[in-house]
């Protein structure tokens, strides 16, 4: 599966929609009980205008499952890709979206497609919207199934109203902080912030680039991510560089944000294996002490003296 969507899945469900364990006599192990198809919407629309799209439930339980549906506002909050969900009537998202069935019961194995209907106002601000589409699995009160009884899974809406005109800074980059000098190949820390300074959602897709002073560029690409309206994301990673050299590097962080636009920011870095840290400690230390011995013969001189002798 696409890295896109193994980030969505997380950022949008992000770990509300555990499917839990269900109980056995022998053994408990971690099942899925209902599948959903897309786990995304992301959508352009236009104020006044309607638009058909469906979604596909399936049932992966060997028994009959009560499905309940329902349309909540999906609230992003700053940094971590923190939300809240809220069933306020006035929300914009809550108000557009129909569902043709919200009850109904899969029978074993069985699939249906949801029709959801969006009716968008025509008179509404130009921007990005986001809502979330639960589907809720009823199941049997019985010990089996008492882990499950609350789970849930999600399609989140993302609705960019209008057109996205283009923007010469969509975004930017707050902060970008790696080590500047680093001693070992392995779980070198980077964090990065982005600000989404757009009216509309997008992906930001990232590339790290190491240029050294000789020798070929060495590129990593990083997580894929939405960025919501006016909100700031993290990404924090842990990098293991095995095609490191020793040497000095110019790093550059690229986001790729949409429409052919690049956000961009640099910094320098050096890579210094251990060993050759210690070598190179050793190496001034012995110069310090020459170029001391070459200034101030009589006091080393003295000093030893000193030493060798006890006075």
């Amino acid at each position: 599966m696409k890295k896109i969507i193994i980030n969505t899945v997380f950022f949008a469900l992000l770990g509300v929609f555990l499917l839990g364990q269900v109980a056995a006599a022998n053994a408990q192990e971690p099942r899925n009980i209902l599948s959903i198809s897309p786990f995304i919407f992301n959508l352009r629309l236009s104020p006044g205008e309607t638009y058909e799209r469906t979604m596909t439930v399936q049932n992966i339980l060997n028994v009959p499952l009560p499905i309940k549906l329902s349309v909540e506002d999906f609230l992003v909050q700053d940094e971590d890709g923190g939300y809240n969900f809220t069933k306020n009537d006035s929300s914009s998202v809550i108000s557009w979206i129909t569902l043709d069935e919200t009850d109904f019961i899969l029978e074993p194995k069985e699939k249906q497609e949801i029709r959801i209907t969006i009716q968008i106002p025509t008179k509404i601000p130009f921007g990005g919207y986001q809502g979330i589409i639960f589907v809720q699995p009823i199941l049997p009160n019985q010990e089996q199934y008492s882990t499950l009884l609350n789970a849930k899974v999600g399609a989140l809406v993302l609705a960019n109203i209008g057109s996205q005109a283009y923007q010469i800074h969509p975004a930017r980059i707050l902060t970008f902080d790696m080590p500047f000098v680093l001693f070992s190949k392995e779980n070198i820390p980077l964090t990065f912030r982005v600000q989404n300074n757009s009216l509309y959602h997008f992906s930001a897709k990232p590339l790290l680039s190491f240029d050294p002073l000789f020798g070929e560029i060495q590129s990593y690409p990083l997580l894929e991510q939405f960025l919501f309206p006016g909100k700031v994301r993290r990404w924090t990673e842990s990098m293991n560089l095995e095609d490191l050299r020793p040497g000095v590097y110019l790093t550059k962080l690229q986001i790729s944000v949409g429409n052919g636009v690049q956000i961009s920011s640099q910094k320098y870095m050096v890579y210094v294996p251990k060993w050759l840290g210690i070598s190179l400690g050793a190496i001034i230390m012995m110069v310090i002490l020459v170029i001391t011995i070459m200034k101030k013969p009589k006091q080393i001189t003295k000093f030893l003296r000193i030493l060798v002798r006890g006075r």
